[in-house]
């Protein structure tokens, strides 16, 4: 596998950075904390999906970014012949992920979807991410603990990262199955029934069944006796039944018409009340005749009346229009007075606001002048402070050698004058720097109080500034409402000179509301009589029908009479017996509930049999399952002999490869080893736990009989080997590139140098190694660099600096 590309969007740090990746050997440059490390954390997280990240899928999004931006990272890479695109993103407020995979070109996805793109991965490289980060990472805290576990710990760790413990999982579960099996079998043996027994009450069960199949054929003989006698029984009935259905219908229709006689003389009683009051009203109609002639009179006088009165409360309404309008003029006069008094108080003020805005934009760049002189001179108090640190590590470092040491500077043997005369250049020298680091931090002291001052005065002004621009929109106000009087005025003025125009059509109204009220009471008493004369000339008018009516009434009383005689006559004609029909009735339920009963008893037995049937089933298939045990009783021994097998099996392959994998790791470490410290050590090798055995001059010592240095050294030429071995293992579509964290915090210069010399040899075997690091003198000798930059708005960026430039 080679990296081609990739492509970060507000992820973590990076708002928007691409990135093309050589062969070989390149260095990711930066200050510590600014972004070195994600940049292979997002390739991790989108090949393999958020596991990798350990924190939540929201907290990779750039901060700033907001939560309805979109993070996403774009990584290309060649897996074997295979060009391969894969883009993963997360956005929206539930940080909804999602992911593409792309092949060998194609703008139409291949895969789709947050795992099943992962699952491709892994199935490509024949890595999952666990995988993936302990052959690409090695970093020099896990290089130090590695050499700090005790002796049974390191080992497992060992087993880990190779992937043997997976093979220890799978004998544990085979060991699993062979307990589970031999449990079942146990349980088995357990539950074997005899199968003489069970064949005995099979056929006690068929006996049975024999004997009910008997009484079930006797019982329909006897049923369909019963079943003759109620068609018998059934037949007189019908006869009979037939009779009484007519007799009962010929009374029903009697006393209908007993009914519509009693009907009838109760409507012939209302009609009668109805035509006696009919001929009351047309004698009061006659009496109140004479009235009427005076309300057609009266009703003009009103109708008159009524005109003038709408007329008069039109006027009324127009002068009460015309008072308001009146009195809505003189409140805004006086509030236009009070707003021309207000608005003298704001004189001058427009001068006064841009004396101060111009003040406050001068002290703001006073201050800001100033905040970066501060950030200058701190930027050389760090500088200084770094080359203080350096120098005094230096000095740590060499008070620390031996009388047998050589001098890291001239690589003369050490004595007394020379250490004298060492000790005191890098005495003078941190003094030196100590004395501009305390002068810088003097002047920082002083541009400090500067700017509170300024700080401080532009506080005051920008607080006066705030009130003039309270005061100026204050009387911005107060002229929009002085415009809105006006206006109001002139409206007001224009609709009381209308009103005065409308008013003059009224002048001539005369209206006496004691006259009007007298014609209107003398007009209600006529309206009343009138309603009456209307409701008693329709009564009148009802007389003619209601006769006829109590006529017809009487002649449908005598023809239903006459059909009343006809009914008794055809019932006296059928003959009906109900004694007789009683008793066919009852004989007839009787010789049914017999049928029935006898159909029980049949249903009863046949259920019985259903019992028995069930019986006989559950019994053949008890004979069944019991000769089904006895041979899974036989297969369960012949499984746990074969897993057994398996298990020692694996246990040979597992003790196989660990006797290949310990001499493999210790003849790639001791190569590394020998080019990383020009041949000093030519040897190294690990015993049973792993433990790092370097040979120094024909014989094997432990690790920590050597400098901190060395030990980190050795144990990063044994982690490269676990990553060789790892990808070897994956086989020629595996992880073809290691990313190196911050191993060189332990190394001298010589150190660093053979280091790097021998990482540009390892490019033959790893297309691209990544080597992480803070210290910027390393860049001088990589071919290729990333350097990290901070900017200002908390974003980081990459700059590609040295041959990869070019």
């Amino acid at each position: 596998m080679k990296l081609v590309s990739m492509e970060l969007k507000n992820y973590r740090r990076y708002e928007h950075q691409i990135i093309t990746f050589p062969e070989g050997l390149i260095g990711i440059v930066g200050k510590n904390g600014t972004g070195k490390s994600t940049l292979i954390e997002a390739i991790a997280w989108c090949l393999y999906g958020s596991d990798v990240t350990r924190r939540r899928k929201g907290d990779i999004r750039r901060t700033e970014a907001g939560e309805a931006s979109e993070c996403k990272v774009i990584v290309e890479l060649m897996l074997g012949s295979d060009a391969i695109r894969v883009e993963r993103s997360i956005r929206g407020k539930n940080a909804q992920a999602s992911a593409r995979l792309f092949l060998n070109g194609s703008t139409e996805a291949a895969i789709t979807g947050v795992r099943e793109v992962s699952e491709e991965i892994a199935s490509r490289t024949r890595m999952d991410y666990v995988s993936f980060f302990t052959s690409v990472f090695a970093k020099q805290k896990e290089l130090a603990a590695l050499s700090g576990l005790t002796d049974a710990k390191r080992k497992v760790t060992i087993m880990r990262l190779l992937r043997i413990n997976d093979i220890e999982e799978v004998i544990k579960n085979i060991r699993f199955d062979i307990n589970r099996s031999k449990d079942m079998q146990e349980f088995l043996q357990n539950s074997v029934e005899d199968l003489d027994e069970l064949e005995k009450e099979l056929r006690v069960f068929e006996t049975n069944q024999e004997s009910i199949l008997s009484k079930i054929k006797k019982l329909k003989n006897d049923l369909k006796i019963l079943e003759k006698e109620c068609e018998l029984e059934e037949q007189n009935f019908t006869i009979l039944e037939k009779k009484y259905k007519e007799y009962n219908t010929i009374k029903t229709e009697i006393a209908n018409l007993n009914g519509q006689i009693l009907n009838a003389d109760k409507e012939k009683s209302r009609a009668n009340d109805d035509l006696a009051v009919a001929l009351e009203s047309k004698q009061e109609l006659i009496e109140i005749q004479p009235q009427l002639k005076k309300f057609e009179k009266i009703k003009i006088e009103k109708e008159n009346l009524d005109s003038i009165k709408l007329k008069y409360v039109e006027k009324c309404s127009i002068e009460s229009r015309f008072n308001d309008c009146h009195q809505q003029i003189n409140t805004k006069n006086q509030e236009k007075e009070q707003l021309v008094g207000q608005l003298k108080s704001y004189n001058g003020i427009d001068d006064k606001a841009m004396s101060v805005s111009q003040k406050v934009i001068s002290l703001k760049q006073n201050n800001e002048e100033k905040k970066i002189k501060e950030s200058a001179i701190q930027a050389q108090i760090n500088e200084k402070n770094a080359q203080k640190s350096k120098i005094q590590q230096e000095f740590d470092d060499f008070k620390s050698l031996g009388k047998e040491s050589k001098c890291p500077k001239c690589f003369q043997k050490l004595n007394e004058q020379h250490v004298e005369r060492l000790t005191k250049s890098y005495t003078t020298e941190i003094q030196k720097l100590q004395k501009l680091i305390d002068n810088d931090d003097d002047e920082k002291i002083t541009v400090s109080n500067d700017i509170k001052t300024i700080s401080a005065e532009l506080q005051l002004e920008e607080e006066n500034e705030k009130s003039i621009n309270d005061k100026i929109k204050k009387r911005d106000e107060l002229r929009i409402e002085m415009e809105m009087i006006e206006n109001t005025l002139y409206e007001l003025q224009s609709e009381q000179t209308r009103i005065s125009s409308e008013l003059k059509k009224y002048e001539n109204i005369q209206y006496d509301d004691d006259e009007y009220s007298k014609i209107v009471s003398e007009f209600n008493k006529l309206e009343e009589i009138r309603i009456r004369t209307i409701e008693l000339n329709t009564k009148i008018s009802t007389i003619p029908d209601l006769k006829t009516r109590i006529d017809l009434i009487e002649k449908n009383i005598s023809k239903v009479n006459q059909n009343i005689v006809i009914y008794n006559t055809k019932l006296k004609e059928i003959s009906f017996n109900e004694i007789e029909y009683e008793e066919a009735k009852k004989s007839k339920t009787e010789t049914e509930k017999k049928f029935y009963e006898q159909k029980e008893v049949i249903s009863e037995q046949k259920q019985n049999l259903q019992r028995i049937e069930d019986n006989i089933s559950h019994q053949e298939e008890k004979i069944k399952t019991e000769e089904q045990r006895r041979d899974m009783i036989k297969e369960s021994g012949s499984k746990i002999n074969s897993l057994s097998t398996l298990v020692e099996l694996m246990i040979d392959f597992k003790m196989h490869l660990i006797s290949r994998i310990k001499p493999q790791l210790s003849s790639v470490t001791s190569e590394l080893f020998r080019q990383m410290t020009n041949g000093k050590y030519s040897t190294v090798e690990l015993d049973d736990n792993y433990s790092i055995m370097i040979n120094d001059r024909g014989k094997n010592h432990p690790i920590d009989r050597f400098s901190g240095g060395e030990a980190d050294l050795a144990n990063l030429c044994l982690r490269i080997a676990i990553s060789q071995e790892l990808s070897r293992r994956a086989g020629g579509l595996g992880i073809k590139f290691i990313a190196l964290d911050e191993i060189f915090g332990s190394q001298d210069e010589e150190r660093k140098n053979s280091i790097l010399q021998a990482l540009n040899e390892l490019s033959h075997q790893f297309h691209q190694i990544l080597l992480i690091t803070h210290i910027e003198d390393v860049k001088e000798s990589l071919p290729y660099v990333f350097h990290i930059i901070e900017n200002a708005d908390n974003t980081v960026s990459v700059e590609e600096e040295g041959d990869f430039a070019l």
